[in-house]
């Protein structure tokens, strides 16, 4: 089976290889999409244009917030499941960071009027819970959650209600 004529030269493989890289990371782009469109519609906001941008939501107050979205983790060697979130510094330039992670149907603590369990984080408190790695990795279980950096995430910077995103 043909999937189409082999690359001819070196060039040719060079510049196949730049479209692979523009096509992944605008995949990345898209699975966050969701919850950056929530966002933008719960802090009346608009999305910014194109994955490269500086953040992804700039608020009606002016805000500029960058939303990371995890799936939940199911890890084989454990019954732990989690949520990892990377690249929460990088170039970005951003006033809040929105962590959102999608529900664990086996827990039930999650706030039931949102669409996923978010975490809001002023940046000047992003270092209070990034690890090294620049990522962070949260246990949906909130009560088997016991590091340092985890407590302070769910204790601190979990959202409540759809109305903490009316204030940014």
């Amino acid at each position: 089976m043909s999937c189409g004529p082999m690359p001819r030269d070196e060039e040719e493989i060079l510049k196949l290889k730049a479209r692979i890289r523009e096509l992944e990371e605008k995949l990345d782009r898209a699975r966050g999409v969701p919850a950056e469109v929530l966002v933008a519609q719960m802090t009346g906001g608009k999305r910014t244009e194109g994955y490269k941008a500086l953040h992804d939501v700039t608020t009606e107050k002016g805000s500029r917030i960058e939303v990371k979205l995890s799936k939940v983790h199911d890890y084989k060697s454990s019954k732990t499941k989690r949520w990892v979130w990377n690249n929460l510094v990088g170039p970005k330039e951003y006033d809040f960071l929105i962590l959102a992670g999608e529900k664990d149907p086996r827990c039930e603590r999650y706030p039931p009027d949102l669409e996923y369990v978010f975490f809001l984080i002023p940046r000047s408190a992003v270092n209070d819970i990034n690890s090294r790695g620049d990522c962070v990795a949260l246990n949906t279980n909130f009560q088997t959650a016991r590091a340092g950096k985890a407590r302070v995430l769910i204790d601190r910077y979990l959202v409540r209600s759809q109305e903490e995103f009316k204030k940014l």
